[in-house]
C-alpha cells in the first residue's frame, strides 16, 4: 500500500507542477492533467485503494468541474458509506448530466435515491450577504453566506451565522430523513435614517405690477362724439369692419338637423327561389323614410312570376310578400336587415291536372345590401340585391315523381327609379 501511494504521488508531481509553473494554465494543459489524474483514480478505484482513487479525483476536481467526477466520488462516499458526501456528489453529477449511457444514468439516479432517503436537503436563507454560515459547527462548503443547500444528518439541527457588521444569530430546526427543511437566519438590521429634504428658499424677486393700457376708442365712437358736441346728428351705416357685432362665431349657431326626408319607387324585380331556381320576373313598388343621413326604414312590396314551366310540366309558380328593412348608409351604399312575409303559390293546368292552386305561406328573413344615386336634387336610381331564408322549402311533385325540392332560400334583384320629398 505505501509502494502504491509513492507510485501514485510520482505521477502526480509532474503534472501539478507543469501546472503550477504556469501563470495562467490554457486548457489544454489542464486537459491533460485531469485525464492522467481520473486515469489514476480509475486504476486505483479498480484495484481496491478507495483512498487514493478519491485523492485523484478530488485533484481533478480542484483543477476542473466535471459532473463525471462528481459521479465517480459520488459512488466512492456510497461504498463507505459516507452518505452526506454521497448525497452532494451525486446531486451534482445528476445536474450535470452525468453518464454515457441510460443504464449508468439509472445507476446513478438509484444511488441517489438510496441515499437520499438517509439524509435531510436544508436550505439556508438570511438577510445578509457578508455572513459566514456553520451548520453543526462545520462551515458550509461552498460560497459562505446564505443561500446554500447542503445535505445533513436527520434529527435537530443547529445552524448559525456570523456577521462582522451585524452579529450572530442562530436557528435550530428539525430536518427528518428523506425531507427538505429550511432554516432562516434573520439579523436585526438598523433602520435607515429618514431622508430630510431641504426646504425652498423664499422667492425675494419684487412682483412687477403691471397696469393694463386702455385700448384707444375706435374712429367711429370718436367721430360720433365730435359730430355730438357741434350738434350734427347724421344717420349712417356703420362698416363691418367697426361694427362688433357684424362677425358672429359660426361655433355658437346652433346645428341644423337634416329634415327627414320620404322617398318612393318603382322598377322591376328578379327573384330566383319561387319553387325553384328558374328566374321569376315581376315588378316592385318601394317607400321609405330617411330618419338620419345613415339611418333609413324601407318597405318594399313585390310580386314575381315564373317565366315558363316547372321541368317540362304545364306547372307555373309565383311569389308576392312585402320586406320591411331598417338599413345603413355610407356615402351611395346601403344594407339592410329586413323580414319577409309572402307566399309561394304554385299553379296547375286545369285541362291537365285535376287539382287546385297551392299556396304557402313563407315569412323569412336576411339581408340587402345595393347602391342608391341621387340624379337631381328629387329624383334617383337604386339597385339592390337580397338573399332571405324562409321559414320551409317548397316541393312540387307528381304522384310518386317529385319535380322540385327547393332549399327554404330566396335571392331577389331589383331596379327602382325613386323620387324624394
Amino acid at each position: 500500500m505505501p509502494r502504491a501511494v509513492a507510485l501514485t504521488a510520482l505521477l502526480w508531481l509532474p503534472l501539478l507542477a507543469s501546472i503550477a509553473s504556469a501563470a495562467e494554465p490554457d486548457d489544454a494543459e489542464i486537459d491533460r492533467a485531469v485525464a492522467a489524474l481520473l486515469k489514476v483514480g480509475d486504476k486505483a478505484r479498480a484495484a481496491g485503494n478507495v483512498d487514493i482513487a478519491v485523492a485523484a479525483y478530488n485533484e481533478a476536481l480542484d483543477l476542473r468541474e466535471d459532473p463525471e467526477v462528481e459521479a465517480r466520488l459520488g459512488m466512492l462516499a456510497v461504498r463507505l458509506g459516507k452518505d452526506l458526501a454521497a448525497a452532494q456528489n451525486l446531486l451534482m453529477a445528476l445536474e450535470g448530466g452525468a453518464g454515457a449511457t441510460l443504464k449508468e444514468k439509472e445507476e446513478l439516479a438509484r444511488a441517489f435515491a438510496g441515499v437520499r432517503s438517509r439524509v435531510c436537503q436544508l436550505l439556508i436563507l438570511g438577510n445578509v450577504f457578508d455572513a459566514l454560515v456553520f451548520v453543526e459547527g462545520s462551515p458550509v462548503d461552498g460560497p459562505s453566506v446564505p443561500g446554500s443547500t447542503v445535505f445533513v444528518k436527520p434529527g435537530r439541527t443547529v445552524v448559525r451565522g456570523t456577521s462582522e457588521a451585524h452579529g450572530e444569530v442562530t436557528e435550530t430546526v428539525d430536518c427528518p430523513a428523506g425531507k427538505r427543511a429550511t432554516a432562516n437566519l434573520r439579523w436585526k438590521l438598523p433602520e435607515p435614517a429618514p431622508k430630510v429634504e431641504p426646504e425652498p428658499a423664499p422667492d425675494v424677486t419684487p412682483a412687477i405690477e403691471v397696469v393694463p393700457s386702455t385700448p384707444p376708442a375706435p374712429l367711429s365712437v370718436t367721430k360720433a362724439k365730435a359730430d355730438h358736441a357741434l350738434g350734427i346728428y347724421i344717420e349712417r351705416d356703420i362698416p363691418k369692419q367697426e361694427n362688433p357685432f357684424a362677425y358672429e362665431d359660426p361655433s355658437m349657431k346652433p346645428d341644423k338637423k337634416p329634415p327627414m326626408r320620404g322617398f318612393v319607387g318603382l322598377g322591376p324585380v328578379v327573384v330566383f327561389g319561387a319553387a325553384t331556381w328558374a328566374p321569376a320576373v315581376g315588378a316592385s313598388i318601394t317607400g321609405g323614410l330617411q330618419l338620419h343621413e345613415h339611418v333609413s326604414l324601407e318597405l318594399e312590396g313585390r310580386a314575381a312570376w315564373l317565366a315558363g314551366d316547372v321541368k317540362g310540366q304545364p306547372v307555373s309558380t309565383m311569389t308576392a310578400g312585402g320586406l320591411l328593412g331598417l338599413c345603413g348608409h355610407w356615402r351611395w351604399i346601403y344594407g339592410c336587415a329586413v323580414g319577409h312575409l309572402g307566399v309561394i303559390t304554385v299553379n296547375w293546368d286545369e285541362n291537365t291536372f285535376k287539382r287546385d292552386t297551392d299556396v304557402g305561406f313563407r315569412p323569412g328573413f336576411g339581408g340587402r345590401v345595393g347602391g342608391r344615386f341621387d340624379v337631381g336634387s328629387s329624383w334617383g336610381v337604386q339597385v339592390a340585391g337580397d338573399v332571405l331564408g324562409l321559414s320551409r322549402g317548397t316541393r312540387i311533385a307528381l304522384g310518386q315523381t317529385v319535380l322540385v325540392e327547393q332549399p327554404a332560400i330566396m335571392i331577389g334583384t331589383s331596379l327602382s327609379a325613386f323620387w324624394k320629398f
